[in-house]
C-alpha cells in the first residue's frame, strides 16, 4: 500500500479492489517519479459527482472523473479524484469495453492531470488519449479477472 493513498467507495453495488488500486498508482508513480503527500481516490455515485460539477465547477453534469490538484508541484501529488463508477460503467459500454479496462482508463486519466496534463484544447486531448493508451497497455495486466471493481 502507497503510504498517505486513500481510497474509499461510497457506491454501495460496486466492491473496490484497494490492493489493486494502490498497485496501479504505484506503478504510475514508478513511471513518471511522483511522491505522494496525499492522496484521495473517491469512487462515488453519479448524483455525488454532478453536485460536485455543479458546486465547484458550474457544470450541471454528471461526468465520469473530477480531479482537484492542491499541490504545490506536479511531483509532490496533494489532492482529490472522484469517480462516477456508473458514469465509467456507461462509457464502457458506449465504448466496448470492459468495465474494469474503462475504470482503468479513468484513474490513468486522474493521474495524468494531476500531472499536469489538460484536455481541453484538441491538441492537448490527443497527447493526453495516447499516454492513457500506452499505460492502458503497460498496466492491463493488473486487471486480469477483472480485480479492481466488482460490479454486484
Amino acid at each position: 500500500m502507497i503510504k498517505n493513498c486513500y481510497v474509499s467507495n461510497d457506491v454501495k453495488n460496486f466492491r473496490i479492489d484497494k490492493v489493486v488500486v494502490h498497485r496501479i498508482i504505484y506503478e504510475l508513480k514508478k513511471e513518471f517519479g511522483f511522491s505522494v503527500l496525499n492522496l484521495e481516490l473517491n469512487f462515488v455515485s453519479e448524483k455525488t459527482i454532478h453536485a460536485i460539477n455543479k458546486n465547484y465547477l458550474n457544470h450541471d453534469y454528471s461526468t465520469d472523473i473530477i480531479t482537484f490538484n492542491y499541490g504545490k508541484t506536479l511531483k509532490e501529488f496533494e489532492g482529490e479524484i472522484f469517480i462516477s463508477l456508473p458514469d465509467v460503467k456507461l462509457n464502457a459500454k458506449k465504448y466496448g469495453c470492459k468495465f474494469n479496462e474503462e475504470l482503468l482508463r479513468v484513474i490513468i486519466h486522474g493521474i495524468l492531470h494531476m500531472l499536469g496534463y489538460e484536455d481541453y484544447s484538441k491538441k492537448d486531448y490527443i497527447e493526453m488519449k495516447k499516454k492513457e493508451n500506452l499505460f492502458l497497455v503497460k498496466l492491463r495486466h493488473l486487471i486480469r479477472k477483472d480485480r479492481i471493481i466488482y460490479d454486484n
